[in-house]
């Protein structure tokens, strides 16, 4: 006969049941080991009891409030800090699939693109996608500079070669000082690009306008009178923008000669607009110019071919900032030089970045103050609005529609999309000028029809060098400007504006397919702080599907910034991105770690590392080590539930054989959840679809299980939220409960052998265990004062029970004790069955939550010792 002590030890299931150590536990419901003993997990306390069944609540520490997800559409509920629904978001998201916040504005990402919403004097307002521009009409305001020469100067058939010459040489001068100073008068020379773009509050672009060419044409005259002696007029015609004035052609005198420029200057219009939700993120509307589009004037009379205009506008990238729109439509248009040294120093407009593109997202992260979408969906831009279509000085023909179809080149194949306007005033000319902002589109089709009328253009479109669009510029052609052809210069004129009527008569059939363009291996990192803008530099490329993100910082608050790496979950294993040290990116680099791949979308972050789940398991990674944290738990579950119908019947003593592991745990970790419990350092792995949730302890690097069926985890650090799904309503509980309660348990070890497989006979059992002080003691005198009933018995409604077996595989009940009442241990009467070769302790029922269970005293007899001689 002897006594042997068995510790205690969490769930494992890696061994053989034949060789596995004694204390080692089959399942552990309800109980953590902690400082190498058992307590107790105290009820879950419900904080909250919702009427509606929701999917996920999120915390927005900003506002102190809760936003919840609406099971059955997506929509969403506004809660305040006790979790009673203070009212429903808009209508108008429906499908939401995951909430992110950024300062006080809430991202709802859903199907149909991300909505936002903006946190303004204590309400939530809806904003929806990013507003479109308003409808902006540009005209030109005609102006002129004069210049006469400083000496006096001899032209004409009856000049030398020596005069002409120099005569060319000072009019080239001339020239380009009536440019510069009808530049100083902000007036561009021949023509200039105008776009328009919303300026958000950290600086960035949206939603810009197409580009507008704005241009002279034949339609442009204006006649100025020369200033002194002579009475005398400069006549300008369109193209023909320098003109030279002399009193008398023929003159045998040198006189003085004037040198004009006439140029324009944008003019702007629009009707009233209404971006008031949107007061305190857009800034302005900020109107930018391309320097003047000019050709050389040339001192021969050489003809040349090639025009340096057109390739200098299909060209233009740079725009410069010359006018301003407030949000209440007050326009601010200074009087500024726009010559192009002057414009080199004024604020340039950013290149456009998708964003008329309407993006929605699988999966989203909030890192260092800055969104991150994967799993991207986007609709492709159908294309501008109607007020781009017009020359600035065109006539009307009528009341008609016209149709504008794009092509585009997608990840998914190719698309088409189309624009319609009905009922428009049908231009004369129409833009020379077409664009989509996409490189990637290559055709347009344009198709007007008024009355009889209808006219058909086929363009193909050409990719910009160095912005994202394609477009399209009508050819130009040279004019002649003084005596035939002495200065050849290239500009924009009558060829430039379409004209209707020389289009094409014959229809080109066009089949719209407008589709959804997707991309699971691009991940989009907005600006800093700015979660409506995506800049193409923040766009990175995986080699697989991206599944999570996730970084290894502890949630102490939004908006905190580290220099962790951000961890990204492909198909095709995992990488770490660096994060960029200057600001100027946001990462700098990815590096592969592992090739393991996630088979949950949900990552954990805790404290400096992160849990994810596996094909192999459960896993960790802390800077660029990955290590598995599963392997006592991974392997086949035990068989000798099925075989001994003894065990379910004594865990239903407490209702706790509904929580018997039913599936291995990697079966059970596909899909699961992964919530972090920071108060007790604990990793809570849970699975909707069961009745129990795993529970991984970070100080004893043991497992336990709840009987807790937990749908989705609460972000309310530090607190410890989770959701439980009951019918058609929810219920909020707080896993940690530091009040004394009875806890329903259940302790089933694994068979325990004591050192031999040979026969033995088990005397007496004893649980050893001891009372620890509550956190709710208080003493008064040295006498405790009971709070939140702290009366409660040691042990309630509790059985003990010892079960044999010489197979490990069929057990049977060998003696057992029930409701032991105020005794710190629980020991079994003596017993006097026959030898076993293994034997399995069960308590299951109510243990109260301030006892600690240290180990099993057991009083053996091997079966031998007692034979005859």
């Amino acid at each position: 006969m002897k006594i042997v002590k068995i510790p205690f030890s969490g769930i494992t299931r890696n061994t053989d049941d034949g060789i596995c150590p004694d204390g080692e536990c089959m399942e552990l419901i309800n109980a953590r080991i902690e400082n190498g003993s058992i307590e107790p997990v105290s009820k879950p306390i419900v904080i909250a009891s919702l009427s509606g069944s929701y999917k996920e609540i999120y915390y927005h520490p900003l506002t102190g409030k809760y936003i919840a997800i609406v099971a059955s559409d997506g929509s969403l509920a506004e809660m305040d800090k006790t979790f009673q629904v203070l009212g429903y978001l808009s209508p108008d998201v429906k499908g939401t699939t995951k909430v992110e916040f950024i300062g006080n504005v809430m991202c709802a990402i859903t199907g149909n693109g991300i909505k936002y919403f903006i946190h303004r004097n204590d309400v939530y307002v809806y904003l929806g996608i990013l507003p479109s521009l308003p409808e902006i009409t540009i005209t030109k305001k005609m102006g002129s500079e004069i210049v006469a020469s400083d000496v006096n100067l001899q032209y004409g058939r009856n000049a030398s070669e020596s005069q002409i010459k120099a005569f060319y040489e000072a009019s080239y001068g001339y020239y380009l000082k009536a440019i510069k100073q009808l530049n100083e008068r902000g007036y561009f020379s021949h023509s200039t690009f105008v776009r328009i773009a919303l300026r958000m509050y950290d600086g960035s672009y949206i939603k810009h306008s197409p580009i507008r060419c704005i241009c002279l044409n034949s339609s442009d005259k204006l006649s100025v009178r020369v200033p002194g002696r002579y009475d005398g007029k400069m006549n300008f015609f369109g193209g023909d923008t320098e003109n030279t004035y002399w009193s008398e052609k023929d003159t045998l005198d040198p006189q003085i000669f004037h040198f004009g420029c006439m140029g324009f200057k944008p003019d702007f219009s629009y009707d009233s607009f209404n971006l008031e939700d949107w007061n305190d993120l857009i800034v302005s509307i900020d109107i930018f110019a391309s320097q003047s589009i000019r050709g050389n004037l040339r001192m021969t009379g050489d003809f040349d071919k090639t025009s340096p205009v057109y390739e200098t506008m299909c060209n233009v990238s740079r725009f410069y900032k010359i006018a301003s729109i407030d949000l209440k439509g007050n326009l601010s248009y200074p009087k500024m030089d726009v010559s192009a040294d002057y414009l080199s120093l004024c604020e340039q407009l950013t290149d456009d970045a998708y964003t008329h593109n309407n993006i929605s997202a699988k999966n989203s992260y909030v890192y260092n103050s800055r969104l991150h979408i994967h799993g991207i969906k986007s609709d492709i831009f159908q294309g501008f609005e109607k007020d781009y279509l017009y020359d600035s000085s065109t006539g009307s023909t009528g009341t008609g529609n016209i149709q504008v179809f794009t092509y585009i080149r997608t990840n998914n194949g190719d698309c088409v999309v189309g624009k319609t306007f009905n009922g428009i005033s049908i231009p004369e000319t129409i833009t020379p000028y077409f664009m989509y902002p996409d490189s990637r589109a290559y055709r347009m089709v344009i198709k007007v029809s008024s009355g009889t009328l209808f006219k058909v253009k086929d363009l193909e479109l050409k990719k910009h060098p160095s912005l994202n669009l394609s477009c399209f510029i009508n050819n130009i052609k040279k004019s002649n400007r003084v005596d035939g052809g002495r200065f050849d210069f290239y500009t924009a004129d009558d060829a430039v504006p379409f004209s209707i009527e020389l289009w094409d008569d014959i229809d080109i059939p066009v089949t719209l397919n407008s589709i959804m363009e997707s991309d699971n291996m691009k991940l989009k990192v907005s600006s800093l702080n700015n979660p409506f803008y995506f800049p193409a530099k923040s766009t990175y490329q995986f080699q697989g599907d991206i599944i999570a993100l996730q970084s290894n910082t502890t949630a102490l608050s939004q908006g905190q910034f580290g220099q962790h790496p951000l961890y990204v979950f492909c198909a095709q294993g995992v990488f770490a991105m660096q994060v960029g040290i200057d600001g100027s990116v946001a990462y700098t680099s990815s590096v592969p770690l592992s090739r393991d791949a996630c088979v949950s979308p949900y990552i954990c972050g805790i404290d400096s590392a992160v849990a994810f789940l596996t094909d192999r398991g459960a896993m960790l990674i802390s800077g660029t080590t990955i290590q598995s944290f599963s392997e006592s738990i991974d392997g086949f579950l035990p068989s000798c539930v099925l075989s001994s119908p003894v065990i379910p019947k004594i865990l239903g003593i407490a209702s706790l054989d509904g929580n018997i592991s039913s599936a291995v745990f990697k079966d059970y970790i596909t899909g699961s959840k992964i919530g972090y419990n920071y108060q007790r350092s604990e990793i809570i792995i849970a699975n909707p679809e069961y009745s129990y949730s795993y529970v991984y302890s970070m100080k004893s690097t043991k497992w336990h299980k709840i009987s807790l069926q937990i749908s989705s985890f609460v972000n309310a650090y530090p607190d410890t939220y989770v959701i439980v799904q009951e019918d058609k309503s929810s219920r909020l509980y707080d896993l940690n409960n530091n009040h004394r309660s009875i806890a329903t348990m259940a302790l089933l070890t694994r068979p325990i052998k004591m050192g031999t497989n040979a026969h033995k006979r088990i005397l007496q059992t004893a649980l050893r265990g001891i009372v620890k002080r509550a956190l709710s003691d208080l003493y008064l005198r040295g006498e405790p004062v009971m709070f939140r009933s702290e009366s409660l018995d040691i042990f309630s409604d509790v059985g003990f029970y010892i079960l044999g077996s010489n197979d490990a595989e069929h057990f049977s009940l060998v003696s057992g004790k029930e409701s032991m009442l105020d005794i710190r241990d629980l020991v079994t009467k003596m017993n006097k069955s026959k030898a076993y070769k293994y034997f399995m302790v069960a308590l299951v029922g109510g243990v109260r939550s301030d006892v600690s269970l240290n180990y099993i005293e057991v009083i053996a007899d091997q079966s031998f010792d007692n034979r005859l001689r």
